[in-house]
């Protein structure tokens, strides 16, 4: 958000952003019983801290996570503990609107501020749970507009809620856009990458297991670092695939442009997955992707146009895609990459901040 909140201002210099961070409330008796408790103390206690311009304020609020009305009491407990450095924070800032980050104790707390300055309240939806949503069904939490960073969380808003959400992804940085006309023909071996943390849950092993089937020839680069390193370098050599298999490591992202360029075709079937910018950035650069069914992406990419939605646990379907996509006639492929480059041009820095600015003014339309 800092970064958001930087772009945003040189655009629109007349708006400014002040940034609270709730934190569960801790003693110091709590503070010695667990490291995270002490590291909540000290950063209550030191009353915030910098990220470049902006100062960050930290307040303890006690929190409850299942008892919805255990936890509006214990929000509004931590309301009034804090209330003088509020309210003087509400005269000096004077803000006109309230952006709730999370369903917790942000959302309770932005109510209680929202009712205090007649204002506006815009609710993100991010970690999704029933207990929170309840409180904006019976109007508990009223919230001007409800921001979904995924598909999957704007589904879940207008069934269960029955009120549209507004779906603001994260934005991409302007130098991984390719020329649409300038985007290359699918290469022979075809080109495949993976950029991410190697984590369990972004399921790389799946996808060694899928082109250990594949007949066609490929290489795949894995780029970045993580504890499953040495198991997916160890299960290539096992599957017989590791002279075809890369592993640079982490590249600075400044680098990350020029380099996705390189390749034909994105695969991240990781799950769960909020969102993954990292899709949106490969298909900046003219990549196709592969992603998980029922992931922050789908709903977002079409399935055989901008790449393909797979179960992130079933090998023959990676396979299935991967090698779906190497069989397709060279116009196919070109077309497809075409497709992604167009998709993600929806999601510039540019597009997303005229998004804020409308929302945040109150002047964003919802689709009829």
């Amino acid at each position: 958000m800092i970064r958001l909140a930087i772009e945003y201002e040189k655009k629109f210099p007349e708006d400014h952003h002040h940034f609270w961070y709730i934190l569960p409330y801790s003693n110091r008796i709590f503070s010695v019983l667990k490291p995270k408790w002490k590291e909540y103390y000290q950063l209550i206690q030191s009353g915030g801290y910098y990220l470049g311009d902006y100062r960050i304020h930290v307040f303890g609020f006690p929190t409850f996570k299942q008892d919805l009305k255990i936890r509006s009491l214990l929000t509004y407990l931590g309301y009034l503990l804090n209330r003088k450095r509020i309210e003087q924070l509400l005269i000096n800032d004077r803000p006109d609107v309230i952006h709730s980050h999370n369903m917790m104790n942000n959302m309770e707390l932005g109510e209680i501020l929202r009712r205090k300055l007649n204002c506006r309240l815009i609710q993100s939806l991010r970690n999704v749970n029933p207990y929170s949503l309840s409180r904006l069904k019976t109007g508990a939490v009223k919230a001007d507009f409800i921001l979904s960073i995924n598909y999957i969380a704007k589904e879940v808003c207008s069934r269960f809620l029955e009120k549209e959400a507004v779906m603001i992804p994260h934005p991409v940085d302007d130098r991984l856009f390719v020329d649409i006309d300038s985007i290359q023909k699918v290469a022979i071996p075809v080109k495949l990458v993976s950029v991410c943390k190697l984590i369990k849950l972004k399921n790389i092993d799946k996808v060694l297991q899928a082109l250990a089937r594949n007949k066609q020839e490929f290489v795949y680069t894995i780029i970045g670092e993580g504890p499953e390193r040495a198991y997916l370098t160890g299960l290539a050599l096992d599957l017989g695939i590791s002279e075809q298999v890369k592993f640079p490591g982490q590249l600075p992202y400044s680098a990350l442009a020029d380099e996705l360029k390189c390749y034909d075709l994105f695969i991240m079937p990781s799950y769960p997955e909020t969102l993954g910018r990292a899709f949106f950035e490969a298909m900046a650069s003219g990549l196709p992707v592969v992603g998980a069914k029922n992931a922050g992406v789908d709903g977002i990419i079409k399935h055989g146009v901008h790449g393909f939605l797979v179960d992130p646990n079933n090998i023959e379907e990676i396979a299935d895609a991967i090698f779906n996509f190497t069989q397709m006639p060279i116009e196919l492929q070109s077309d497809m990459k075409r497709s992604a480059a167009l998709l993600a041009q929806q999601f510039t820095w540019n597009t997303t901040l005229e998004k804020y600015y409308q929302l945040y003014h109150g002047e964003y339309s919802l689709p009829e």
